[in-house]
Order: structure tokens, then C-alpha cells, then sequence
């Protein structure tokens, strides 16, 4: 598998594509880091993202909303059956390439500073860390 921006820079992906194709596009990557499924899901998803990093790369909006929406069908069914085997979290690899797409779409991805909240710090938790 290939890099999820490889070739293609921040600012490109950042005005080419229009907000709601992006927000969009988190929603459901994050949505994707949250499903357990079989391992063939998985690898079916994993095609899915590839196909979405295609997209991207192409900088071809129409293709990113289509292969947003395969990901989207390709989320966790409730229905089990017997002898089926365990449903698990997305594989490394997966997660991986969903987080950097995360960071390529996101509204802070070229900030690095953050915030990130630590229990049992003495305030009110809020603490800003540089990466």
C-alpha cells in the first residue's frame, strides 16, 4: 500500500476539495477506526482506502465522494453468523493510513500545536503541547 498523500501536498489537498467532501471524509475515516469486522472486511476496507488514496492523489473530488461512500457500505453488519469468526478492531496498517488521511483532511494539519487533556493534573486539564 502506498502512503495516503503521497505526492500530493497539504495546500493542494486543502483547496481542491471542497469542506463538506472533507468533513465528510473524517467523519467516516474516524467513524472507520471505531468498526470491528472479520479480517475479509478488513480487506475489502483496506481496498476501499486505497482506492480513496487514489482519489486524492488524482485530486478528483467526484472519486473521493465515491470511494467514500464504498467505505461507508463497507462498515460492520449487526447480523452474525454461526461459526463466524471474532470481529476486530481495524489492523495497524489500516489505522495507520486512516490517521494520516485524518491529518492530510483535517482543519489543523498545519498547526503543530494541540491541545490534549491529561487527568489528575491539578487544573482544569487543558494542557498545549507542541509535537
Amino acid at each position: 500500500m502506498t502512503g495516503p498523500h503521497e505526492g500530493v501536498s497539504n495546500d493542494l489537498v486543502l483547496t481542491w476539495l471542497d469542506e463538506e467532501t472533507k468533513d465528510n471524509a473524517i467523519e467516516v475515516l474516524d467513524d472507520l477506526l471505531k468498526w470491528h469486522m472479520i479480517s475479509t472486511r478488513w480487506d475489502q476496507v483496506a481496498s476501499a482506502i486505497d482506492d480513496l488514496n487514489q482519489a486524492l492523489g488524482g485530486r478528483a473530488a467526484p472519486a473521493v465522494r465515491e470511494a467514500l461512500i464504498e467505505i461507508e457500505l463497507l462498515g460492520p453488519v449487526r447480523a452474525r453468523r454461526i461459526g463466524e469468526e471474532p470481529r476486530t478492531p481495524a489492523p495497524p496498517v489500516v489505522r495507520d493510513r486512516v490517521n494520516m488521511m485524518v491529518h492530510l483532511l483535517g482543519p489543523d494539519s498545519a498547526s503543530p500545536t494541540q491541545t490534549v487533556v491529561e487527568p489528575g493534573d491539578g487544573g482544569d486539564g487543558d494542557r498545549t503541547r507542541r509535537d
